[in-house]
């Protein structure tokens, strides 16, 4: 089982380019105003650690992070605990960095 590395830092096992994704991925976020920062954020609601603004700049930020490591926009980091197994060495594809 693989586990995404979210808003605390961990150093993945791996990442996944996400690049073609990702603009899709933060909207998707977006669409959720009532959980995440919005500008049409009730103020009267409670801040919460993912209201803030800052939540989501450190979301885009690692991925920006992590594209940076593989050569790509952006990248999702995974951690697991077992070793990770392939079963084509072909299948992975070397990014420069």
């Amino acid at each position: 089982m693989f586990q995404m590395v979210q808003d605390r830092y961990y150093i993945p096992s791996f990442v996944y380019d996400i690049t073609a994704v990702f603009d899709r991925k933060v909207e998707s976020i977006k669409a959720y105003s009532s959980q995440f920062h919005s500008q049409n954020y009730d103020q009267e609601e409670p801040q919460t650690y993912i209201s803030t603004p800052e939540f989501l700049n450190s979301i885009i930020g690692r991925h920006a992070m992590f594209g940076k490591m593989i050569g790509v926009g952006y990248a999702e980091g995974f951690i697991s605990e077992k070793m990770i197994g392939v079963a084509d060495v072909d299948s992975l594809i070397q990014k420069d960095t």
